[in-house]
C-alpha cells in the first residue's frame, strides 16, 4: 500500500535478527517446561460411606471404570459389603456391613460401570465362617455362578471388560497338598464354566486376573506366578520372584513385581509379546504395581520407603512418584494415600486406598488432568507471544 508505515508491513523472516529467534525459542522452551512442571491433580474424590452403608466404615477400591465415574470395592467392620460409588452416593450391592448374616468381596466393574462382580459369602454358623460363591450384579438382583463339580467354594477374583467373562478360584478339598486352588473361567451368557486347572502350587492363596475379553489371564500364589491362554496354557512369567497382578486389557502387559538384582520386590512391567521385564523401580521399600494402560504410558501401584507406605504412579521418562508429593495441594489434610489399585485407560482417573485423618481406611479418586481454565490461561498466554512476534 503506498504510503503505508513501516511498521505495519509485515517482516519477512529474513530481517528477524538472530537474537530475536533465539528469545522466541527461550519463551517457548518456558512455556513447555512450565506445562510439563504442572501439579497434575485437579480434583480429589473420596469415596465415602453415604447411606445406605454405615458411616464411618472401612472402605477398599478395586475397580474403576472406563469414564471414571462408578468405582466399585468393599465396605466393612464386622463383615463386608460389596458396594459401587457414583459420584455423590453409593448403592450397597449385596454382604452386610455390620453383622454376621453374609459377607461381600467386590473385586470389578465393567468399563460402563452397569457390572459388578465379586464374592458372597453365606453365613454358616460357628463364628465369622462363610461358604463363598461367584457373584455379580447389573439392574438386577445378585446372581451367583455355579461351582466347579469337585469345589467345595469359590472366589471370583476378575472379569473382562463387559463384565460377561469371570475369572476366578475354586478351593478342591480332595486335591494334592499345597495346590487346593484351580482357576477357572465362567461365561454369564453361555452359562459356561471351564477349568482351566492348576498354574502352580498356590497353597491357600491365589490372585487371578484378566485381560479386556477374558483370553489372558494371570495366575499368582505362593511362590509362583503365571500366564494362561488357550494356545500355551499355564506359562510362567520370566525373571526371579516375579509376580503378576493385572494385565493389560490388550493383554501384552502384565504388571506386577520382580526381585531383579536379588534385593526386595520392585515394580515390574511384562510385555509378553517382547518377553522382556521393565524395572520400574520402587522408592526405597518392596513395591507392587497393580494396573497399567494398554500402551504402558502409566500404570500404578505401591511401594515404602522402609518408613512408610504410599501409592504411587510411573510414567516413561519419570519414574515411580509417589502420589502424595504428586498431588499434595489436594490431599485432604491428614490423609495417607497408601495404595493406588486402578487407572482408566486413558490415565485420567487413578482409583486407590487411604487412610484418613481419623485413621480409617477410605477410597478415593483422582483426576489427573488439569482444570479447562488453566489450559485457557496458558492459550493467552501463548496467544499474546505469538501476537508480540507478528506486532515486530
Amino acid at each position: 500500500m503506498v504510503g503505508a508505515l513501516e511498521t505495519d508491513r509485515p517482516v519477512s523472516p529474513e530481517k528477524i535478527s538472530l537474537d530475536t529467534k533465539m528469545k522466541h525459542l527461550l519463551l517457548l522452551a518456558s512455556f513447555s517446561i512450565g506445562i510439563h512442571n504442572i501439579a497434575f491433580a485437579q480434583s480429589f474424590r473420596k469415596l465415602d460411606n453415604y447411606t445406605p452403608v454405615q458411616v464411618g466404615l472401612n472402605t477398599e477400591a478395586r475397580q474403576i471404570s472406563d469414564d471414571g465415574r462408578y468405582a466399585t470395592g468393599t465396605a466393612g467392620q464386622l463383615a463386608t459389603v460389596v458396594v459401587k460409588w457414583d459420584y455423590s452416593s453409593v448403592s450397597n450391592l449385596w454382604g452386610s456391613a455390620t453383622t454376621f448374616s453374609e459377607s461381600g468381596q467386590g473385586s470389578a466393574i465393567s468399563s460402563d460401570g452397569l457390572r459388578v462382580s465379586g464374592t458372597l459369602g453365606n453365613y454358616i454358623g460357628g463364628g465369622p465362617f462363610y461358604n463363598f460363591s461367584g457373584a455379580y450384579r447389573d439392574s438386577g438382583a445378585t446372581q451367583l455362578i455355579p461351582a466347579l463339580p469337585t469345589s467345595r467354594q469359590s472366589w471370583v477374583d476378575d472379569a473382562s471388560s463387559n463384565g460377561e467373562i469371570l475369572v476366578g478360584h475354586a478351593e478342591l478339598p480332595n486335591a494334592p497338598p499345597l495346590a487346593n486352588n484351580t482357576v477357572f473361567r465362567f461365561n454369564t451368557v453361555t452359562n459356561t464354566l471351564e477349568d482351566l486347572g492348576f498354574f502352580g502350587p498356590p497353597g491357600t492363596s491365589a490372585w487371578i486376573r484378566s485381560n479386556g475379553d477374558g483370553a489372558v489371564i494371570v495366575g499368582t500364589g505362593t511362590g509362583l506366578s503365571s500366564v494362561w491362554t488357550s494356545l500355551t496354557g499355564w506359562v510362567d512369567i520370566p525373571g526371579f520372584a516375579s509376580y503378576g497382578y493385572e494385565v493389560s486389557d490388550n493383554g501384552r502387559y502384565v504388571i506386577g513385581s520382580s526381585q531383579f538384582s536379588g534385593g526386595g520386590p520392585r515394580g515390574m512391567s511384562y510385555d509378553r509379546t517382547l518377553n522382556t521385564l521393565t524395572d520400574l523401580g520402587t522408592l526405597g521399600g518392596a513395591c507392587d504395581m497393580y494396573a497399567i494402560t494398554d500402551d504402558a504410558q502409566f500404570a500404578v501401584g505401591a511401594s515404602n520407603n522402609l518408613v512408610v507406605g504410599s501409592a504411587v504412579w510411573w510414567r516413561p521418562g519419570h519414574g515411580l512418584r509417589d502420589l502424595n508429593v504428586d498431588f499434595a495441594s489436594i490431599v485432604p489434610v491428614g490423609w495417607r494415600l497408601y495404595e493406588a489399585r486402578d487407572i482408566t485407560p486413558d490415565g485420567r482417573y487413578i482409583l486407590g486406598t487411604a487412610t484418613n485423618e481419623l485413621g480409617v481406611r477410605q477410597a478415593f479418586v483422582i483426576d489427573t488432568v488439569p482444570e479447562p481454565g488453566m489450559w485457557a490461561t496458558m492459550g493467552l498466554g501463548m496467544a499474546a507471544l505469538l501476537g508480540r512476534r507478528r506486532r515486530r
